[in-house]
Order: structure tokens, then C-alpha cells, then sequence
């Protein structure tokens, strides 16, 4: 079939990588395995049977407890099954360290709505750096954000996760405020 045939001469060298642990006959070690286990473990406890809505501090508390799982498999970049717990982590990871900043933007967010003392333009200047070196594409990795509900809605490739929290929508409407000028 020709449409096939295209698709394989489209491939990159890239798409024909596989992990050590996808080649046949590979054999797990019992470190390996349990290893395993626990990022589906891990996986499976954000992934609760009801769509469950979860606050920042049950992320970090997510994040601390599977840490150590984490940089165990950061050594083991070459086993492509631990996959979808590394990027879920690191989703997460992404996340937390933008929300870390979430005092300095609900200050910026304050003094916005209160302009009176001093211009618009002297804001954005003085909350740039907070912009783009600490709160930048915050918004971006929701699939949906729900205004009225106040939750929102990030999909990965085998589940969506929900979050809620004023210390999200605040970051998210100080991106939309700092990327939309007019007020």
C-alpha cells in the first residue's frame, strides 16, 4: 500500500528508537520491576477511579513521595517504559516551580488592579523579570480552563488531570494580563 509505504520513508531516525527494555528478549531485573511498579503506582494514584481535582500542595506532596523514583529513573534513560512517569513528573515539576512564585504575582496582581498610584507601563516593567524568567507559558499547558468552575484541565497521553487553587488562577491571569496589554 502506497499511503504505508509513505509513512515508513517519512520516518526519522529518531521514530525507529527503542528502549533496552522494548528489544525482544530483554530480561528485567527484580530492580528493574520494582522500579517499575512503583511509577505505575505512582501513576495509577493520580488516577483515582472518580475525576478527582487536585490542589497544589497535594502536587508537592505527590512530588515528594516519588521523588526518589524519579531520579532513579533519570538514571536509566535508555528503559523507555518508565516514560509516562517521567513526563507526568516532570508536568507536575513544571507546574510547582512556577506556582513557587505565586506570592510575588498576586502582589503584582494587587498593585494592577490598583494602578492608581503610578502608570501602567512602569508595572510592566517592574514585573518583567517575574514574567519571563519565573511564571512565562504558565498558563499554556492547560487544555481547558474553567473560569466559572475554577478548575482546570491538563491532558496527557493516557489521562487528564484537574487542578483548582487561587495560586493557579492567579498565575494564569497574570499571564493574561502581562500578554494582553490592553486594560
Amino acid at each position: 500500500d502506497a499511503k504505508n509505504w509513505k509513512q515508513v520513508e517519512d520516518l526519522t531516525p529518531f521514530d525507529l528508537c527503542f528502549g533496552l527494555d522494548e528489544h525482544v528478549g530483554f530480561q528485567p531485573s527484580a530492580d528493574y520491576l520494582i522500579l517499575y511498579s512503583q511509577c505505575l503506582e505512582a501513576i495509577k494514584e493520580l488516577i483515582p477511579s472518580e475525576t478527582k481535582v487536585y490542589t497544589s500542595n497535594e502536587l508537592r506532596s505527590w512530588l515528594n513521595k516519588f521523588k526518589s523514583q524519579y531520579l532513579e529513573v533519570g538514571k536509566h534513560f535508555y528503559y523507555f517504559k518508565f516514560s509516562e512517569f517521567k513526563k507526568l513528573y516532570e508536568a507536575l515539576q513544571f507546574l510547582i516551580q512556577r506556582l513557587v512564585h505565586h506570592p510575588e504575582v498576586k502582589r503584582a496582581l494587587s498593585e494592577y488592579h490598583d494602578l492608581g498610584h503610578y502608570s501602567p507601563i512602569d508595572w510592566y516593567r517592574n514585573y518583567e523579570r517575574l514574567f519571563y524568567e519565573r511564571v512565562l507559558c504558565f498558563d499554556q499547558v492547560f487544555d481547558k480552563i474553567d473560569f466559572e468552575k475554577r478548575i482546570l484541565q491538563m491532558g496527557t497521553t493516557s489521562a487528564s488531570y484537574y487542578f483548582t487553587g487561587d495560586d493557579f488562577f492567579d498565575l494564569v491571569d497574570f499571564n493574561e494580563i502581562y500578554t494582553n496589554p490592553n486594560p
